[in-house]
């Protein structure tokens, strides 16, 4: 089931989109609840928006090379496999999208020279027009054209080919109970891959204050289903009044508790752990609602459809594991056969350096700061107390060792899977 996680270049843009348009029309979501909000620092504030800008600048213009192709002289070889004929879309006919992009070129252009130097009435007049200019691109034909062609037809035929492939047909309000499921996954697993490849905290929490609309929506839209589906089958109404419910307490615990102080935050390494925890109190909450639901429906469903890197994160784990093992015995060794020569205590600093450029990127990044401290303690420890800085360390990791032991992940698969194949 990798296409659930997959965007194309529309559906990225549109994300981003919904963000930055979030970020303008309701300052402080999604924390307002909790009496905290984003924006602390307006030069961030306007940096954040600008960049943003710049990345819609960007992905539009890979909307516009996937879905358009410019005529071709007559008598000429054309580079794309594509024909006019089979494909009648040229530049003209997402005139929307190229004026929206035009306005937002010279922000790109000219936004690192405007950190610093923007009034807050002028950003609130940028932010004002913006918003307007975004209200109508999504209102034009072109953009319900392009929702049409690639975000309702991927989805429902995911769903009905991978996950209720021999149900009855269901009604429409079912099907758009499990369609929105699918599209609040997607957008997690989006966020998750982003936060891995860059992590660039304010313009995430743009993403983060869309999510919570978004949630917040789709359990909203929930009780209505319910009303309608009454008559349909009873369990199935009695299984979305529990996912609501489920949603509401997990969404709410995340938004006002777990990340009520994530503004405040000025290491981003602590920042990173609380949304990677976030994440996947939301994800876990989506994903077990979405089975729960589903298994009414087609009680066969396999919910590891929805892990589609499940084998992936079990090798990475059995991974961790022997080489966590492997340091902890090797920190044993050290500590017990510490002597004055110092033979070896040369081999930790290589150790520890070499396991941090591999299997260190496994571990939860919550732990990555306890194990940094131990390094840094480390080679700052002189030579009189340095065997009880490696006996704590052999302690903490044996404790860490136990703790990776305990992921649900490893209790998947009932045969080992060897070293190398985790390689």
């Amino acid at each position: 089931m990798t296409e659930i996680y997959s965007l194309s270049p529309f559906q990225e843009f549109e994300l981003w989109l919904n963000g930055l348009r979030t970020y303008h029309e309701n300052p402080g979501a999604p924390l307002e609840s909790s009496g905290a909000g984003f924006r602390k620092d307006f030069v961030e504030e306007v940096d954040t928006s600008l960049k943003i800008a710049g990345d819609l600048v960007r992905l539009a213009d890979l909307v516009l090379r996937k879905d358009t192709i410019t005529e071709t002289p007559a008598g000429r070889p054309t580079n794309s496999t594509r024909t006019l004929e089979a494909q009648p879309c040229g530049l003209e006919d997402f005139a929307e999208l190229m004026e929206f992009r035009d306005f937002l070129e010279p922000f790109n252009i000219i936004g690192s020279r405007l950190s610093g130097r923007v009034s807050q009435i002028e950003f609130q007049a940028f932010g004002c027009l913006l918003t307007a200019q975004i209200q109508r691109l999504q209102k034009s034909r072109l953009y319900a054209r392009m929702r049409r062609h690639e975000d309702e037809p991927q989805l429902n035929e995911l769903l009905q080919q991978s996950i209720i492939p021999e149900t009855p047909t269901i009604p429409d309000q079912m099907e758009d109970v499990l369609v929105e499921f699918l599209r609040n996954l997607r957008v997690i697993r989006y966020i998750q891959d982003e936060m891995r490849r860059n992590f660039e905290f304010r313009k995430l929490l743009v993403l983060f204050g869309h999510c919570y609309q978004c949630y917040y929506s789709f359990i909203r839209m929930l009780k209505p289903r319910r009303e309608q589906l009454h008559l349909y089958r009873p369990d199935i109404v009695e299984g979305i009044y529990s996912t609501t419910f489920a949603l509401k307490l997990e969404t709410g615990k995340v938004f006002t508790d777990g990340l009520s102080d994530i503004d405040s935050q000025t290491e981003s390494k602590r920042a990173y752990a609380e949304m990677e925890d976030a994440l996947g109190s939301i994800e876990n909450a989506f994903r077990e609602t979405f089975s729960n639901l589903v298994k009414l429906l087609n009680p066969s469903f396999d919910d590891e459809r929805l892990h589609e890197d499940l084998k992936r994160s079990y090798e990475e784990t059995v991974l961790l594991v022997e080489d966590l093992t492997l340091l902890r015995d090797f920190i044993k060794v050290v500590c017990e056969e510490h002597r004055e020569d110092e033979n070896g205590w040369e081999q930790v600093p290589k150790t520890l350096k070499g396991f941090q450029e591999t299997s260190m990127r496994y571990l939860f990044f919550k732990d990555w700061l306890a194990f940094e401290k131990f390094h840094r303690e480390l080679l700052q420890s002189e030579d009189s107390g340095r065997r009880q800085v490696l006996h704590r360390f052999e302690v903490y990791l044996s404790t860490l060792l136990s703790e990776v032991k305990k992921r649900s992940v490893l209790s998947r698969f009932e045969t080992p899977i060897p070293r190398a194949a985790a390689n």
